[in-house]
């Protein structure tokens, strides 16, 4: 993983690695779980959990990996404490949000959705909608910006990055990744730090 170690990761850092869509890769740093492809709801539900984790102190560092043509893609996640720990700036903040219904979502349900985890609706975002309809499939308060996202299109990790790459240049407020199981919408939200 040398491009893990160009960018001033240590591998004793990961306690985890988790290679995501079969992918196969000698040389991953801590304990390593395999999973197979994921659909689009089952992939964010997955993410939610490992966030969830790092959030409760379960883990302090994780790597997700995919192969791609020109190699790996990869991501690292951190808790609060491993941040602080190596003394590493974050490039985003992700916050899982809890099931919603549906057939309930407004634009000022989307306000209060967001709100009960401490995040504020108000001002600009942009809401990909993982193999969800072309349209919104729910109101969006002025400001919010909506796009359907085919899954996969690109690896996990490389589209957790290129949105966090997005959020520190500032180029939008917030990204909210959506998708539907039955009727409710679950997300996760990148913010800045």
């Amino acid at each position: 993983m040398s491009s893990l170690l160009a960018s001033g990761l240590k591998p004793r850092w990961v306690e985890e690695s988790h290679v995501l869509a079969g992918s196969a890769f000698s040389d991953m740093p801590g304990l390593t779980y395999t999973w197979p492809p994921f659909s689009a709801p089952s992939a964010l539900r997955w993410l939610q959990d490992r966030v969830t984790g790092l959030r409760y102190h379960e883990r302090e560092w994780l790597l997700l990996a995919e192969s791609v043509d020109e190699g790996v893609a990869w991501s690292v996640l951190a808790s609060a404490a491993g941040v602080g720990r190596y003394n590493r700036l974050p490039q985003a903040r992700l916050e899982p949000l809890i099931p919603f219904p549906r057939e309930m979502m407004s634009s000022d349900m989307w306000n209060d959705w967001l709100s009960q985890h401490g995040l504020d609706g108000e001002g600009s975002g942009s809401v990909k909608g993982l193999d969800m309809p072309e349209t919104p499939p729910f109101p969006l308060p002025a400001g919010w910006a909506y796009t359907a996202i085919s899954w996969p299109n690109k690896p996990l990790p490389a589209l957790l990055n290129a949105w966090a790459e997005h959020i520190t240049r500032r180029e939008v407020e917030k990204v909210v990744l959506v998708s539907e199981v039955q009727s409710d919408l679950i997300g996760l939200v990148i913010s800045p730090v």
